[in-house]
């Protein structure tokens, strides 16, 4: 029963990892195609308001806008967290790269999305290595029967 069991994990484990890697890959296209640089800026007051009385906060919405090449592009109740809430307080411009579609999604300071070609290719081999390994159970299974007859 175990080998059964080796043998359909192998089969998920293939499907999961390309579930993960096409995710990954979609979200890593849609930043390259749809993305846009620029530097974030705010004047909400809530934000040293925040501070003031809560100096770890963890994370805090606040109304924020990309200044970009083109012009600005205003993003209300943008969450943000403790550390960009501080380095907006302290009058920081951060960099970072947004939807032009979406502005809510952004990678802010360099930060980058996973790499998505790991997933992949696990999950490319595992789609060869679980069939393969089925059709050994199934020849195993076989043998055995013929001997038993």
């Amino acid at each position: 029963m175990n080998k059964f069991i080796f043998v359909a994990s192998l089969f998920v484990g293939a499907g999961c990892c390309l579930f993960v890697g096409s995710i990954d890959l979609y979200e890593r296209s849609h930043f390259w195609i749809d993305g846009q640089s620029g530097v974030m800026e705010s004047s909400d007051p809530i934000i040293a308001h925040t501070l003031k009385y809560n100096p770890d906060v963890s994370s805090r919405t606040a109304d924020v806008a990309y200044v970009t090449p083109s012009g600005s592009v205003p993003v209300p109740h943008k969450r943000l967290m403790g550390n960009l809430l501080k380095r907006l307080n302290e009058g920081q411009r951060i960099p970072v790269v947004f939807l032009k579609s979406d502005p809510q999604r952004a990678l802010f300071d360099g930060e980058q999305l996973e790499n998505p070609w790991g997933w992949l290719v696990v999950g490319v081999c595992l789609s060869g290595v679980a069939p393969y390994a089925l059709r050994l159970l199934k020849k195993e299974a076989a043998a055995r029967a013929q001997s038993e007859a």
